[in-house]
């Protein structure tokens, strides 16, 4: 790779001018960021990492046991082409893999011709003498294969390496895409439906100024009809949906626990006062509310709007608001 250039692969050759085709939504996203928001989205995903314990060891490291996984609020983003190429690829890859690893442990021809020195197969430590001969169902030896790669040019890639064994990062590759469609659906939302406008969720409150106007936005907001706005969704029979539908969003149940820190002071007072707490659903929905329901009844218990995003439920009432601008504001 000596004497390749750096490669840009959202603005390409253009120095921040031009996107690069089919990456003209990330860019418009990036441009139409408010000062802040992009930050405030990637410290948001960290926490949740955190609080979720996605997290990966740094063996050999005492003093950085635990990490959270690398995540970048920039998407690295593949057009169909491109990964229509590199999926057959990768995909070409990985049956190779498996027929070497049938061959080691088989016939041995590779060895036998001299392609691979013997040394390195039968003195590697990982390799498993009673294993010799043995046939997993269909020959798949490898069933998940974790491909490093890195891009150095429109459409040159190289792999790093191949893991085969245990590959967690897979695991973090999934995690990473569900924090970007909680935190950035209207992103998701521009490619899927081919266009590059998100600024229906990017004004703030225009045509709500006082007192008046916003008891109006929450009785809409509640599930009332309300004369002048849009008109809210119907379920089957015909009355008023309350609850905004829920995108992106997955519902975690939580309730008595105990995390075996017995050792500390008071936390065993703590978790006997919550002994008793009932196990509550939460998940958010598109009506701009996080809500909490009975896991037994399914009992609305509370909803909660968090102050971040009370400038942009005024959208939800517009009358030009369709099935295309639903997102999860939580």
């Amino acid at each position: 790779m000596a004497g390749r250039s750096d490669f840009d692969e959202l603005w390409g050759t253009s120095r921040g001018r031009t996107a690069r085709p089919g990456f003209e939504p990330l860019a418009e996203w990036i441009a139409s960021a408010a000062p802040g928001d992009l930050e405030r989205r990637q410290q948001a995903a960290e926490a949740l990492f955190r609080n979720l314990g996605i997290t990966f060891a740094v063996y050999g490291e005492a003093e950085a046991a635990e990490r959270i996984i690398p995540f970048d609020i920039i998407p690295r983003i593949f057009s169909a082409a491109e990964w229509a190429r590199l999926s057959a690829g990768l995909e070409q890859r990985v049956n190779a893999i498996n027929a070497f690893i049938d061959d080691v442990y088989g016939r041995r021809q590779i060895l036998a011709d001299g392609v691979v020195p013997q040394d390195i197969v039968f003195g590697n430590g990982q390799f498993c003498i009673p294993c010799a001969g043995a046939k997993p169902p269909h020959g798949v030896y490898a069933h998940i294969c974790g491909i490093d790669l890195v891009r150095t040019g429109p459409s040159d890639f190289f792999v790093l390496e191949d893991n085969a064994r245990t590959p967690s990062g897979v695991s973090y590759m999934l995690e990473n895409r569900e924090a970007m469609l909680r935190l950035c659906p209207e992103l998701f939302e521009s490619f899927i439906n081919g266009t590059t406008s998100t600024a229906l969720f990017e004004a703030p409150l225009q045509t709500f100024t006082d007192d008046a106007d916003a008891d109006t936005l929450i009785r809409f907001v509640n599930g009332e009809q309300v004369s002048g706005l849009r008109v809210r969704d119907r379920n089957d029979d015909g009355s008023t949906a309350d609850l905004g539908d829920i995108v992106y969003s997955r519902p975690v149940e939580v309730g008595p626990k105990n995390g075996n820190y017995n050792s500390f002071t008071g936390y065993t007072t703590f978790t006997a006062g919550l002994s008793n707490a009932p196990r509550i659903v939460l998940v958010g929905a598109n009506d701009g509310m996080l809500h909490a329901f009975d896991s037994s009844s399914g009992e609305e218990l509370w909803a909660y709007i968090p102050s971040s995003q009370l400038k942009y439920l005024e959208s939800l009432s517009r009358l030009s608001y369709n099935a295309e601008d639903r997102r999860s504001f939580v």
